[in-house]
């Protein structure tokens, strides 16, 4: 608006002084100045500021936008996925690596270690991986070795279990919020504890919300 004043002013004087020159002082003159060239300038001005505000709008990343109705998506299961994952892996002691494993072994149902090797590819390399599952009751034998037939192996009940509560999880069911349930919440949490058994509240909260 400064600016817009300052181009005004300069202008009527210009044009002041050029009836000076001219001797043309009469009000008529003046108040053409006014009508026919500072209004014109004026509207002209006030388009280069609003156009000015819009470009620095359009660099902060700011847009006026319409309003317009907005639909909820039609599948969030992974929203709360990481805070899942956190609190399977503190409750039954896995790593990031193996609960991936027990993800992908869950719907194999029976299988053999050329399957679980072909799998752990895409893993960093634990050459004692397989047999630390096995060890930990995660798997189990389902057929020795008969002849030629290799050993068929199959996710224990307790994995099964377990890959079962974090599908009900990401289908919306809550998480405990009890100390001797659940070991987020017991009494000296770390950290990384505390900020994930917030964000349980929090998940809990907007899953016992009423949806309209």
């Amino acid at each position: 608006m400064a600016l817009l004043v300052s181009l005004f002013c300069f202008n009527f004087f210009a044009c002041f002084f050029s009836c000076r020159f001219c001797g043309d002082f009469s009000f008529c003159g003046i108040r053409e100045f006014l009508f026919s060239y500072c209004w014109h300038d004026l509207f002209f001005y006030n388009y280069l500021y609003k156009y000015k505000e819009f470009i620095l709008m359009k660099v902060q990343g700011v847009f006026q936008k319409a309003n317009t109705s907005r639909k909820l998506p039609d599948h969030d299961f992974l929203k709360y996925w990481r805070v899942i994952r956190f609190w399977v892996k503190k409750k039954y002691g896995l790593g990031t690596p193996d609960l991936e494993m027990l993800l992908f072994l869950y719907s194999e149902q029976i299988f053999n270690k050329e399957t679980f090797k072909e799998y752990e590819e895409l893993m960093s390399w634990d050459l004692k991986r397989f047999k630390q599952l096995l060890t930990d009751d995660f798997i189990h034998v389902w057929r020795k070795r008969q002849g030629n037939k290799a050993t068929l192996y199959e996710l224990t009940y307790k994995s099964k279990r377990i890959i079962n509560t974090i599908y009900k999880k990401l289908n919306g069911e809550e998480i405990s919020e009890m100390a001797f349930t659940n070991p987020l919440f017991k009494s000296d949490p770390s950290y990384m504890e505390k900020v994930n058994r917030n964000m349980i509240k929090k998940m809990n909260k907007e899953i016992k919300k009423p949806t309209s």
